[in-house]
């Protein structure tokens, strides 16, 4: 039963016992008037005033016996859906909290169900069953009477609207500033131009600029855990001897012409100033105009081009191709 509040218990005793003039005045007339009444001045129907607050019952029916059946074999479907094709049951996963309300609301359904079997045979209404359900259910997992009402919510919820679930909202509130796709577009241009060897501290250090705090409405930078979780968001993820398979292009069209052009001809001229062996291992000897020095030649293996860039770990993006 609800009460309307627009009066509390102290303001009731107050119209109880209010004056004549009091009443009188509330309706226009004063008590001068009420007294020139006795003399026929003037005629005041005390029955047809509206009272000063409305006290009235407003009851909440329970959902009937054939909605709660179907609630609660649905919620049991929902909890452990049948095999395709097969017989048994299949572990739904759903989120803990989730699981959680949903289970005790099935419990609740059945309680239900359960104490309102005597009545619906011998034809009487349920009567105070369901409210006596969700406390019982409430009691069952140590909760107390507000736990039974949200259990009333949620279960007259999923029984209107089968997608109505009871979701954990913790957090929900929060919205990441990386929704805004401008400024996802703008930090994914700076990661860019950044070049090879990104990091998590370049989104910090652009944050930190005051222009992009106040483009964006930042109230100040970043922390560096924030920006690696960002870096994961905008598709970067930590490699570490992010190597490929090598490839070797020397039959290509540029890498024959670089050769011919380019590459044999300069080492032909350097050559003349080559260390030579013979075949039992014996260095011939070379002269030099004056003012030259021998050419000491390295030839690495081609895997070696990249041994001496020391990044063995780093950001790459999940779309980049990996180094030979």
């Amino acid at each position: 039963m609800e009460v309307d509040e627009g009066c509390s218990g102290s303001d009731l005793d107050y119209l109880d016992h209010k004056s004549d003039g009091d009443v009188g005045s509330e309706n226009g007339i004063s008590g001068d008037d009420l007294e020139d009444n006795e003399g026929g001045g003037h005629s005041v129907d005390y029955y047809a005033m509206e009272p000063a607050c409305s006290i009235y019952p407003t009851f909440r029916l329970p959902p009937t016996h054939e909605a709660t059946k179907k609630a609660l074999d649905d919620i049991k479907l929902l909890l452990k859906p049948r095999r395709k094709k097969k017989t048994g049951y299949l572990w739904a996963i759903l989120p803990p909290m989730l699981r959680e309300r949903l289970e005790r609301m099935r419990l609740l359904l059945w309680t239900f169900i359960d104490r309102t079997k005597p009545t619906r045979t011998q034809g009487r209404p349920c009567g105070p069953q369901w409210m006596s359900a969700s406390l019982t259910t409430a009691h069952t997992h140590e909760k107390g009477p507000y736990y039974a009402r949200q259990l009333c919510s949620w279960t007259k919820a999923f029984i209107s609207d089968r997608d109505e679930l009871p979701f954990d909202l913790y957090g929900a509130s929060k919205i990441s500033k990386l929704n805004d796709e401008e400024l996802t577009s703008e930090l994914h241009a700076h990661l860019q131009s950044v070049g090879k060897f990104v990091k998590a501290a370049n989104l910090v250090q652009y944050i930190s600029d005051n222009n992009v705090q106040k483009q964006f409405g930042f109230k100040s930078t970043i922390s560096l855990a924030t920006a690696k979780r960002w870096m994961h968001v905008l598709g970067y993820c930590w490699k570490s001897n992010h190597h490929g398979q090598y490839v070797d292009g020397h039959e290509r069209g540029d890498i024959v012409r670089y050769h011919q052009e380019s590459f044999i001809p300069v080492v032909i001229k350097y050559e003349a100033r080559m260390r030579k062996w013979e075949k039992d291992g014996v260095i011939s000897e070379l002269t030099f105009p004056t003012g030259e020095k021998p050419i000491e030649e390295w030839y690495q293996d081609k895997v070696t081009f990249y041994a001496h860039d020391r990044r063995h770990s780093g950001w790459k993006h999940i779309d980049a191709g990996s180094d030979p």
